[in-house]
């Protein structure tokens, strides 16, 4: 599953720069491709969850998982910047046909992976039993859901307003694009830190921890957005809030390998994945008509209000608070509500 998916983007992409490159691109064929990009994308990560904790030993799971996550995000930072260079020096087309050779060399990577190992799924299995097994297993672990409610409401108000709204503030009120490149910059910076820390950092109460860092520490960049405060204020912020999203990612991703039976782990990830970015597009839909309404500093002390109180929700459900994480060995019961329960 994972090595088509990266076998899918590697042909979109690679006919989405020969048809730049050529000259024969058109809007309509360029959002086809687009949309069987996204498509193909989708398959990865929760097959990517499910095969991690095959590979790794339990005491190493969260350090794989930091350094997967600290890959993502330098990919995130770096990323931009090379695709400018080769932008400007050789075209978008021949950028983005490096971008689809990227994908090639991954699935070749991926293809020494030791999948021996992987038992196949049981024959007579059908979709619609898929999809009702992996929401069994959601709904019996109230951390699971309760998390996952949690990331649908950050994407829907914070990730919704911080990128529709803060170029907007910059432009008018902060001198423009290379504000804003500074910012956002800054936030990528934050999250390849974060990761970095999450491979020594373990507390005791990871997704307790996790929540408070990543929920809590994006409230300032909202605020100081909302009052248009200096550039270097809010980039600071915003490398605040990057730390905390880049920690409990790993704290998150541990947690959920964990406290899932591997063989619904998969299916757990993909409600993850779905219920974390389903609202997004129409949070993106709705900031501009509530800006309009709102004004531009109602519509961001709103979301900072929204983000703080979404926080201090999800960190008072006693199983999250009740979830313990460490190094050793983790005993859990597939049918209870909790997820992890870990002696030092």
């Amino acid at each position: 599953m994972i090595i088509a998916s990266h076998i899918c983007r590697f042909v979109t992409q690679g006919a989405q720069g020969y048809l730049l490159v050529s000259g024969h691109a058109t809007i309509g064929t360029l959002v086809a491709l687009q949309v069987a990009r996204g498509t193909g994308s989708a398959f990865y990560r929760p097959a990517a969850t499910g095969v991690v904790p095959r590979l790794v030993p339990l005491d190493e799971l969260q350090s794989a998982n930091a350094l997967l996550w600290l890959a993502n995000n330098a990919s995130s930072f770096v990323g931009p910047a090379l695709a400018g260079v080769l932008v400007a020096t050789v075209g978008p087309g021949w950028a983005i046909l490096g971008d689809s050779a990227s994908f090639l060399v991954a699935a070749v990577l991926l293809a020494t992976l030791p999948r021996e190992e992987f038992r196949p799924a049981p024959e007579g299995r059908s979709f619609r039993g898929d999809l009702a097994e992996g929401w069994e297993a959601v709904r019996s672990r109230t951390w699971v859901w309760a998390s996952i409610c949690y990331f649908s409401c950050f994407q829907l108000v914070y990730l919704s307003s911080l990128s529709v709204l803060g170029p907007v503030v910059a432009k008018r009120s902060l001198g423009g694009a290379p504000a804003w490149a500074a910012i956002a910059a800054c936030g990528a910076a934050g999250a390849v830190i974060g990761s970095l820390a999450s491979y020594r950092v373990r507390p005791r109460r990871p997704l307790l921890t996790g929540f408070a860092l990543a929920g809590f520490g994006s409230v300032p960049s909202l605020v100081l957005l909302a009052f248009a405060a200096p550039t270097a204020a809010i980039s600071a912020a915003e490398l605040l809030a990057g730390i905390g999203i880049g920690l409990a990612s790993t704290l998150w991703e541990t947690a959920l390998q964990q406290g899932v039976p591997t063989e619904s782990l998969s299916r757990v990830s993909s409600y993850d994945t779905l219920g974390s970015i389903a609202l997004r597009p129409i949070g993106l839909a709705l900031v501009g008509p509530l800006m309009m309404v709102a004004g531009i500093r109602g519509t961001l002390l709103g979301a900072a209000a929204i983000v703080f109180a979404a926080t201090a929700a999800v960190m008072a459900v006693p199983a999250i608070r009740r979830i313990r994480g460490g190094r050793g060995p983790t005993p859990f019961d597939t049918h209870a509500p909790l997820a992890v329960e870990i002696s030092r």
